[in-house]
């Protein structure tokens, strides 16, 4: 007599690695918008920085340019996370 359920090693190995692999892929999607939500805010800083500034005898290059940076630098890792590469 034959057992109803065969254990066959390969399949569930492919299960736990497709569940191990799905829950990496979500625990880096939820990573990658917490990059992208802080870039945006920095981006969105660096813009208010800019018009906030732009009338005034002071110079502010540095700081525009470095919080604008900073910001893109931390979108494109958002996004890198988002799409997995």
């Amino acid at each position: 007599m034959e057992p109803l359920h065969q254990f066959n090693p390969d399949t569930s190995d492919q299960v736990s690695e497709n569940a191990i692999s799905a829950e990496t892929h979500k625990r880096l999607f939820q990573r990658g918008l917490k990059w992208l939500g802080a870039g945006m805010f920095l981006l969105a800083a660096g813009a208010g920085i800019n018009f906030l500034l732009f009338s005034s005898d002071t110079s502010f290059t540095t700081v525009m340019y470095t919080v604008t940076s900073v910001g893109g630098i931390m979108v494109l890792k958002g996004v890198a996370d988002i799409f997995g590469f």
